[in-house]
């Protein structure tokens, strides 16, 4: 060690040996700036959740009769089971006499998204897992229940959202009542409460 530090004296007096230390030097510390910015730290993959995925529950509440609803989606595949019925529907749900024709898919997900998306809420409780609650007030005739429903009233309706700590949907509760009552004048109570689950964690499904 004494020795090369006597060799790099005498090197560094000498012209020469000056600037060949100092490209050594500068080539070292460029060395380790590019390890340093490039040791690994880098900020894990965001994880996109894809909201065309997921399983859900949903209880149909009308006029105190209930209505007990499964399903699972995968993009434009999807299978429900109605218990009360002992019926099961694939991918259409337009003609379901006892839900009055209210056709589910619009009780998926980005529908739910999209409807309360520029809505200001009437009621918001936030929990320490940084979960929350988000009442809202949505038009009768912004809430679509069929393809063929034109329904125009400005009378409101409830829609409770419950959000997880990643701030992505898992529970709505509607109240229906102001909007069917007015379409079916035999109905005095329509609520809905829907549970999403396992979103963006199908991989498939397959209907027979």
């Amino acid at each position: 060690m004494k020795q090369l530090f006597n060799t790099i004296k005498e090197i560094w007096h000498t012209e020469r040996g000056r600037s060949l230390i100092t490209i050594l030097i500068w080539i070292l510390f460029f060395l380790v700036m590019f390890l340093l910015l490039n040791r690994g730290d880098k900020a894990p993959t965001e994880i996109v959740i894809t909201k065309d995925k997921y399983e859900y529950n949903m209880v149909f509440n009308i006029n105190n009769q209930v209505y007990n609803v499964e399903g699972i989606r995968y993009e434009n595949k999807e299978l429900l089971e109605i218990k009360e019925l002992h019926k099961e529907y694939i991918n259409n749900f337009e003609n379901i006499k006892q839900l009055y024709n209210f056709d589910i898919r619009y009780l998926r997900l980005e529908n739910i998204e999209d409807l309360i998306y520029n809505l200001d809420s009437t009621r918001n409780i936030s929990y320490n897992d940084g979960s929350s609650k988000v009442t809202y007030e949505v038009l009768s005739s912004d809430f679509k229940i069929n393809d063929l429903d034109n329904y125009v009233d400005n009378l409101t309706n409830k829609v409770e959202v419950t959000y997880d700590r990643n701030n992505t949907i898992e529970a709505v509760d509607i109240d229906l009542t102001n909007k069917m009552k007015k379409i079916n004048k035999n109905i005095k109570n329509y609520r809905i409460n829907i549970n999403y689950k396992n979103i963006g964690n199908i991989r498939d499904f397959a209907i027979d």
